[in-house]
Order: structure tokens, then sequence, then C-alpha cells
């Protein structure tokens, strides 16, 4: 993908603006006693599950050429995702311990560690950090499976149907975590990448594509909240990704002028995903102390959320990137005189 698709960016701000509205709502009905819209927006979660078909397709499109061939060597495309992922991960995890030890006097280090090297069994923290456990058994597998020999790429078929095995009985840890159901998800996006690579063709809209896409993930999480939502039952795994995936598709192929906030949300959105539990958790103590109103106390706590995030993403994340990037790339070769 040589260019940025508008359109996913504002989904992927949206998918994790979704994220923030769940455990901010959480954050209130467990420290004032009052669940926001009857608890209606836990349904929020959704948002990870858009953000599994979104890694599929772009995965899919920076990796292989218009003929489903490999434009990137493995190690290549593991040195940019560990850039990508791990170095602001790393902070994030750090940093939440030490708000936690601050603030509980101490913690068990043992799920810190785990997460630190996305452990594929065992209890993380900070618990969302499980996500990015699962991305990275998903780069692991199309990179061996897409990236290297022809004949290896049925196994990443195989990968994507392992979540029928899972549901028939109880299995290691281990198998269950490759076996998850967010496997579909995954897939669903690697199939709209294989189509866009042959039909990258975009419909032009005049205006207003980033308030259909505010519309159909409000959709989205109202049939997460109307049809139930758990990551680890197949069955409603499944149905999210069979919705989710008009809305990527969307995503990808209606574009309109851009809309600068929804877009810098969107580059945003890691940031906000990785540090919006620090922010919950600090103003956790202070809803506590105050007289004030649950809702409003929820509307502060996501404004919080999305400018922290922000913060994140300009101060942070980019830096990082930036330096690890000089670090990793190597050096342009010179001929030999």
């Amino acid at each position: 993908m040589n260019r940025e698709i508008v359109g996913i960016q504002y989904l992927r701000g949206l998918a994790a603006l979704a994220v923030v509205l769940d455990h901010a709502a959480a954050t209130v009905a467990t420290h004032l006693g009052e669940p926001i819209l009857g608890g209606k927006l836990y349904a929020g979660a959704v948002g990870v599950d858009l953000f599994f078909l979104i890694s599929g397709f772009i995965i899919t499109v920076v990796s292989l050429d218009s003929d489903w061939q490999p434009k990137v060597k493995v190690g290549a495309f593991f040195r940019k995702r560990f850039v990508r992922i791990v170095p602001v991960m790393w902070v994030a995890i750090l940093s939440y311990g030490a708000l936690r030890i601050v603030g509980l006097g101490g913690i068990d280090p043992v799920p810190y560690l785990r997460a630190l090297v996305l452990s594929p069994v065992g209890l993380m923290e900070p618990l969302h950090i499980w996500t990015l456990r699962h991305e990275f058994i998903f780069y692991a597998v199309f990179a061996l499976t897409m990236l290297g020999p022809r004949w290896l790429r049925p196994f990443l078929v195989v990968w994507c149907l392992l979540p029928i095995v899972g549901a028939l009985g109880e299995f290691p840890e281990i198998i269950e975590k490759l076996a998850w159901p967010t496997n579909v998800e995954f897939a669903a996006g690697v199939l709209l990448g294989l189509l866009y690579l042959k039909r990258p063709a975009e419909i032009r809209l005049p205006g207003g594509a980033f308030a259909i896409s505010v519309a159909l993930v409000t959709g989205l999480v109202v049939a997460a909240a109307t049809f139930g939502h758990a990551f680890h039952l197949l069955s409603s795994t499944a149905l999210m990704a069979l919705i989710c995936a008009p809305i990527l598709a969307f995503g990808v192929y209606v574009q309109g002028p851009t809309f600068e906030p929804g877009r810098r949300l969107g580059d945003a959105s890691y940031a906000l995903y990785l540090f919006h539990p620090h922010i919950l958790g600090a103003g956790a103590f202070l809803i506590r102390g105050l007289p004030i109103p649950p809702l409003l106390a929820f509307a502060g706590l996501v404004v919080a959320c999305v400018a922290g995030g922000l913060a994140a993403h300009y101060w942070l994340e980019r830096p990082l990137l930036s330096l690890f990037k000089r670090r990793t790339t190597p050096p342009p070769s010179t001929p030999n005189p």
C-alpha cells in the first residue's frame, strides 16, 4: 500500500474510540455505581474485531503485489512489525506497571513480563495487551505462509479454520490461543486485501465519508449490543466479522474529501488504544472523590483519553518510531569501485 487509504484511518480511529467508550463506561459503573446507557456501551469492545479485520487487510496489501507475490522479505517484514508495534508497547506496559505500583503499593511482575514478550499463554497485564498477542500470532502465520514458499500458503487457510476445531472441545492453552475465534476476522481482512490488490478502484464521494463511517461503526456497536459479543465464542466472532467486512469495504473503496480530525484520530489510534487504561486508572481516583454526575464523569474520561492518546502519538509514538527506524534500517549498499 504505497499511499494512505483515508477511510481506513477513519475506521482505525473510530474502532479505538469504541474501545475507549467501553472501558470508560466500565470505569464509571465500577466507581460511581451507575452504568452508562444501561451498560450498552460495553459493546464498544467490538472495536477490537474491526481492528483485526483492518490488520488483516493492511498486512496483505503492504506485503503482496497485484499478483499476490511477496514484495517484502520475511526478515524485513518482522523488522517493520517490531518497530511499529513493540517499542511503544513496552513503554505502555512499563508505565502502566509503574502507575499500579504507585496506586496499589505493589504488583505481581509475572503478567507484565508475559506482556513484554507477548507470551502465547498465561494472563497478561495490562489486560488489553492480549490483542497484540493475537496480532503477532497472525503476523507469524502470514509471514511463514504468504511470504515463504508457495506450497505453504494452504496452511494460512488451515489456521483460519482452526477455530472450528477449537470449538469442539477442551484443548491445552497454547492450542486454544492458536485456534482463537478471532482468526476468522484476520482471514476476512486478508480476503478483502487480496480482492483490493486485484481491483483497487475507488468510489468517490463529494463529501461525508467520515460521517458515514461514524454511522457504520455506531451501527456495529449497536449490533454487538443487540446480538451479544464474546471473543471466545466462534459464533459471536464470526457474526461480528460478517458485520465488520462491509464496513471495512466501505472504508477501503469509498473515499471523499479528507476530514482532518478523523484522519488524525486514526493516526493516533494505536497510542490511544495503548495508553487509555493509564488515563482511566488515574481518572478513577478522581471521580471517586467528587460529587459528579456519572454521565459527566464518563464524558470527561473519554475526552481525557482522546487528548492523552493524541499527545502520546505526537510526543512519544512518532519519536520512538523515528528512532527505531533509523537504528534498524540497513544502510544503502554502495557499488564496488
